[in-house]
């Protein structure tokens, strides 16, 4: 009698993805001119009414000589004065046209200066995303009825599988899928059963009324045969959309797959393990 095996497949996961010039200065002079203002001053000379002083004709003499020469000495001195204010007016007059001219005829002064102005606007982070989780890491099978003389079969559930995208928009054209890869069983005594040992039928858990995700077929052993029997050694589809816009609204979909390893009845007896790769991708139609 054979003694009966436990196999083992361990399941990982993984996902692929799915660049101035400013003016110089300017400054302004203004020129302010200040008004100049001449008082009058009255000048009283002595005439020849006013009192004579005790010495007599010869102080009056002496006063109306004096008061004719002063008279001619301030003439003199206010005809002094109105040069200098004319002469001051002129000058004035002469810095405010100068000042005006050179408003008009200003020059750069030196060499303009140049600031470089920079920004740096990073690309915006996409929101949402399109993601794929998987409920367990490990599963195991069991041995089940023999389907057929000199077979011996192990059977089990591929944990679930959910595909996940909130992403607020969707590139058109494109559609996601998921597939599962399985290495060789093996024991830590180098037994070994092939992948091709290993077949899945997969089961879309989500509903899809308008045919938005689709499962993937079954695949056979290579003791069942047929042209689906090549087992679980190349990429084999778990679950599949058409079209992600389409199946972006419903926002998760879920799939799980019944595992079977088929077996002739001389396997050798020990604990197997294998590591099933699901992977999740996004394609352009």
């Amino acid at each position: 009698m054979l003694q009966q095996t436990t196999p083992q497949s361990r399941v990982t996961s993984s996902a692929h993805p799915v660049a101035h010039r400013s003016s110089g200065p300017v400054t302004t002079v203004t020129t302010d001119a200040a008004a100049s203002v001449v008082d009058r001053t009255t000048v009283h000379s002595a005439g020849a009414g006013d009192r004579a002083r005790p010495e007599g004709r010869t102080v009056r003499s002496l006063a109306k000589s004096d008061g004719a020469a002063a008279g001619r000495g301030l003439e003199k001195r206010m005809n002094k004065k109105g040069l200098l204010v004319r002469t001051a007016v002129g000058v004035v007059g002469s810095v405010m046209l100068i000042g005006a001219a050179g408003a008009a005829i200003a020059d750069e002064v030196g060499e303009g200066e140049d600031v470089s102005v920079n920004v740096e606007i990073t690309p915006q982070e996409p929101v949402g995303a399109l993601t794929m989780s998987v409920a367990s890491d490990s599963t195991t099978l069991t041995e089940g009825d023999a389907p057929a003389e000199g077979v011996r079969q192990f059977n089990g559930l591929l944990p679930t599988v959910t595909v996940t995208d909130d992403r607020e928009t969707v590139p058109e054209g494109v559609f996601w899928y998921v597939t599962g890869q399985s290495s060789s069983f093996s024991t830590v005594g180098g037994d070994t059963i092939t992948a091709d040992y290993l077949g899945w039928a997969p089961r879309l858990l989500t509903e899809a009324p308008a045919g938005e995700v689709a499962e993937g077929p079954v695949v056979d052993t290579v003791i069942d045969g047929g042209p689906n029997g090549v087992g679980l050694t190349g990429e084999e589809l778990l679950a599949m959309s058409l079209d992600s816009s389409d199946a972006r609204p419903t926002g998760s979909w879920s799939a799980n797959a019944d595992l079977f390893l088929k077996t002739p009845s001389t396997v050798a007896p020990g604990s197997y393990s294998a590591t099933l790769t699901l992977t999740l991708w996004e394609d352009a139609s």
